[in-house]
């Protein structure tokens, strides 16, 4: 059973979807969407108003002589700050978006470094946090896994085996996440492409990314769901029983021989996972690969078990929309 302030939280969060699904609305229209009573909604949209979360408006009401208060939602009340890394040969790169809270950017910048670390991730956001203080949630992302917010693995060496979470919740007593690349893309495309299809439980989308010299990598959503796995594990594709090394998989991820390799990945993919759409991204691939990737799984797949394939040029946006959703669903759980 649900304590006090967890209904009062859960309603607090269904008023402020109701309101972002109306686009505005008084106290009874939101009511009326959400089932809540008028008397729970004036309660929380008066608190929203005290505390800045929502503009408000006066209208004419239809009983005569009575004004009513129309709400809008201030989007850029709280904001959330995603923030990703990259290596790309010896270069590794910070790149970061601060989002309001409809999703939209207000700042977002990409820096080059030799190494990245602790350090100067906090150094960039203590400079962000003092200039935005209304972000209440940072989501990271690392070309690697984490679990429990203790990084595993990460190609930028310098951080694996840090526990970056309770490191910067510590310092900015504001939560924090960390997520695999792959998840956030993949989920940040389905939340992007296809989640207002008509019946997206069913639905297995799965996204392959591949870097110049750089082991591939690989995010799955089904049913609206990241398929993380028991350790976040779920999507490392250069871990499969190749007869390469993984150091030679690196040398054969070029625009000339990467192929073979991703048909391989697909396969497993496919048979494991059977999604109805494989989206192909990285610096090697184009847009011509998809037809060429699809006719090598022939040769593996039988054609009716065969996905739609999707090239997607730049997969920041993706990026920064999984990363914003994860901060967004991570505050809701985190607010009191």
């Amino acid at each position: 059973m649900k304590d006090t302030s967890e209904i009062k939280r859960s309603n607090q969060q269904l008023v402020r979807r109701t309101l972002h699904t109306l686009g505005q609305g008084t106290k009874l229209d939101v009511s009326n969407a959400s089932g809540l009573s008028v008397a729970t909604c004036n309660t929380i949209l008066n608190q929203l108003e005290a505390d800045g979360a929502v503009y408000t408006r006066d209208i004419r009401s239809p009983q005569v002589g009575r004004k009513a208060k129309v709400y809008t939602l201030n989007y850029n009340y709280r904001y959330y700050l995603c923030m990703y890394f990259t290596i790309s040969g010896n270069d590794q790169h910070i790149c970061w978006s601060v989002v309001n809270m409809a999703g939209a950017t207000v700042e977002e910048e990409k820096k080059q470094y030799e190494q990245i670390t602790l350090d100067l991730i906090t150094s960039h956001i203590k400079d962000l946090t003092d200039r935005f203080p209304s972000i209440c949630c940072i989501s990271l992302g690392i070309p690697g896994f984490a679990k429990d917010g203790h990084i595993l693995h990460c190609d930028i060496t310098s951080l694996t085996g840090v526990s970056i979470t309770s490191c910067l919740e510590n310092i900015f007593q504001i939560p924090v996440s960390v997520e695999n690349d792959l998840h956030m893309m993949t989920y940040g495309c389905y939340q992007t492409e296809y989640v207002k299809q008509t019946d997206p439980s069913g639905h297995i989308l799965a996204m392959m990314l591949f870097q110049k010299h750089i082991c591939p990598g690989a995010g799955v959503v089904a049913g609206g769901k990241i398929l993380k796995g028991m350790s976040n594990f779920s999507g490392e594709i250069s871990f499969l029983p190749y007869d390469e090394s993984r150091k030679q998989q690196e040398q054969a991820m070029t625009e000339e021989l990467y192929l073979p390799w991703a048909a391989k990945a697909a396969a497993a993919v496919i048979t494991v996972l059977n999604p109805s759409i494989i989206v192909l991204t990285g610096s090697i691939t184009k847009e011509a690969d998809c037809r060429s990737l699809k006719e090598l799984c022939r040769k593996y797949i039988p054609e009716e078990h065969l996905p739609e394939f999707v090239y997607v040029k730049n997969h920041h946006q993706y990026y920064v929309y999984g990363l914003f959703s994860m901060a967004r669903e991570l505050s809701e759980r985190k607010e009191v």
